[in-house]
């Protein structure tokens, strides 16, 4: 869950409700914010009983678990642990430096939808902190037993990582040596276990629907996914848009190796040399 962009179903928001029990935590710690699940199925349940979202519904709740687990494991006070200078983003920040091989004091920071320190990362950097999750043997002896559990568990409970129905979950779901993760503002990340192989893509005005499509066109390069006919991807690597009245209009396709309106990055393990 400390991994996932949730969709708020039960699964989800249970799963986070009992990793804060267990830190004698209560969703009230979470500093995330709310908003209602993103799950059309849940979304309509949470209406019907009447309810209002909680920050559980938050699609970075389990992260912010994950926020909360390390300030409980420093010792530190866990309230403002979303701040900066906290000891919890304090650490946060020094790991995706080493990983993405970026020095982040000179790096773009802004707040993130959920509240956190965001920094503007290379895109090459994003795809090497990939690279270096895929095959972790170069990391130190601590990060790179963290690095391979990290990507077991996604590998292992795809549901978690987004949900039914999204490309992410789909696609892992498929293809089981395959860890896919999506972002905000048209970023999306592939991770190849073993490879030493990591993407990223961005797309430039932040659209979701094309960075799908090209981070999977760019794994189909890779000879990382099925041939794209296969009608269980299609949906995914040329997925339709649909008129007013429900016809196909045209769609959606990633054109490699150029790819216009956006960028992308292959990362490779580095720290061995």
């Amino acid at each position: 869950m400390a991994t996932a962009s949730h969709t708020g179903r039960p699964e989800h928001t249970e799963r986070v409700a009992a990793w804060l029990a267990r830190l004698g935590l209560s969703p009230a710690d979470l500093e995330c914010g709310a908003h209602p699940p993103t799950d059309p199925d849940a979304a309509r349940a949470l209406a019907a009983a009447g309810d209002a979202a909680s920050p559980l519904h938050n699609n970075c709740s389990g992260k912010h678990a994950g926020f909360l687990t390390l300030a409980r494991a420093l010792g530190c006070p866990t309230a403002g642990y979303i701040r900066p200078d906290h000891p919890v983003q304090v650490r946060v920040s020094a790991a995706i430096a080493a990983l993405a091989g970026c020095d982040l004091a000179s790096a773009p920071c802004g707040i993130d939808g959920c509240g956190i320190p965001v920094f503007g990362l290379p895109l090459a950097g994003l795809a090497t902190a990939m690279a270096r999750l895929a095959a972790p043997a170069g990391l130190p002896e601590a990060w790179r037993g963290a690095a391979e559990r990290v990507v077991a568990a996604m590998q292992a409970h795809p549901d978690l990582v987004a949900g039914p129905g999204r490309m992410a979950t789909e696609v892992m779901r498929r293809v089981p040596d395959l860890v896919l993760k999506g972002g905000a503002e048209g970023v999306f990340t592939a991770i190849l276990p073993g490879s030493g192989l990591g993407v990223a893509v961005k797309i430039d005005d932040g659209a979701g629907r094309a960075a799908e499509v090209a981070v999977l066109a760019v794994l189909l390069r890779l000879g990382r996914l099925p041939p794209a006919g296969q009608p269980e991807l299609a949906a995914y690597t040329r997925p339709p848009v649909l008129n007013a009245a429900g016809r196909p209009a045209g769609e959606i396709r990633a054109v490699l190796p150029k790819v216009e309106g956006g960028a992308l990055a292959l990362g490779a393990d580095c720290l061995s040399g």
